[in-house]
């Protein structure tokens, strides 16, 4: 999977979730940067949460996004892929 996010706000950022999780990361965008691609290690739903750092959102700031994620089979020889861009932010 890859995930790529670009903001309005300097005070964005997004974290991909593993399945199950509620807090823990497995890539945190504030430290890490604003783009991710990695082997998903275990089926099932990852999440993409987006977010503004508190000294942002605490100033009722506002963030457009578009975080453009790719989801292709580690197979080589396999033919299915999938894309997806969303735009968001308020």
């Amino acid at each position: 999977m890859s995930v790529t996010f670009s903001s309005s706000n300097r005070s964005a950022y997004f974290n991909v979730m593993p399945p199950g999780s509620t807090w823990d990361a497995m890539f945190v965008g504030s430290t890490e940067g604003d783009v991710w691609a990695g082997v998903l290690p275990s089926d099932g739903e990852y999440r993409i949460r987006v977010y503004l750092y508190r000294n942002a959102a605490r100033r009722n700031e506002r963030a457009g996004y578009t975080l453009t994620i790719g989801i292709a089979d580690p197979d080589p020889g396999a033919a299915s892929s999938a894309d997806a861009k969303v735009a968001g932010g308020r």
